[in-house]
């Protein structure tokens, strides 16, 4: 018995291969991130113009929570909720399906969002990082500061999601899971709102 090698013909009008991740997610990502960014200069430029006894942490403080409370936490939702619930359905109807379902493409774009919005935040935390943590010494601490581990637990938070989501929800790997995730951005409205208060 013989085999035969076959040489496969070279392709000449080729398709450049696709970037790594689909378009919509890119495009969510990167309209998030300028918009998020936009806003918090925006947001700062406004406290340097109304209420110049202010102190940085207390404008960046003001800055981030307009952003924080505002666009990730109404959008993000809004967008994935038709994606989690077209998973509940098949969760309910085909339970052995749902770890590797295709993600929904509002599952997607949520999540281009939602990593738009979280690679705003971790440049923010970075930039501030001096005027983010507080002092150990409590006389000169100010209203808005955190601990050193507060910080590093919110450095990881970002980080993390960044690095997963995006490989879950591309992949078709638990995209339930990252959905339910980003639905219950939904709270930053909350967590946001005593720092307006």
């Amino acid at each position: 018995m013989s085999t035969v090698l076959q040489i496969a013909e070279p392709v000449v009008d080729a398709v450049p291969l696709p970037g790594i991740y689909p378009v919509e997610f890119e495009q969510a990502f990167l309209g998030f991130f300028v918009v998020c960014s936009a806003v918090f200069l925006a947001m700062l430029l406004l406290t340097y113009l109304i209420w110049r006894d202010w102190v940085v942490i207390e404008r960046v403080n003001f800055a981030v929570s307009i952003v924080s409370g505002g666009l990730p936490a109404i959008m993000v939702p809004l967008v994935v909720w038709p994606g989690l619930v077209e998973t509940w359905e098949l969760g309910f109807s085909d339970p052995a399906k749902l770890p590797s379902m295709v993600s929904p493409t509002s599952v997607t774009v949520a999540c281009g969002m939602s990593i738009g919005y979280m690679f705003y935040d971790l440049l923010v935390l970075l930039v501030f990082f001096p005027v983010w943590i507080r002092p150990k010494d409590r006389a000169k601490r100010k209203s808005g500061q955190m601990a050193m581990a507060l910080y590093l637990q919110m450095l990881m938070h970002h980080i993390l999601s960044i690095l997963f989501w995006p490989v879950a929800v591309t992949n078709n790997y638990m995209s339930y899971l990252v959905a339910y995730f980003m639905f219950t951005e939904a709270t930053n409205i909350a967590l946001n709102a005593r720092t307006l208060a």
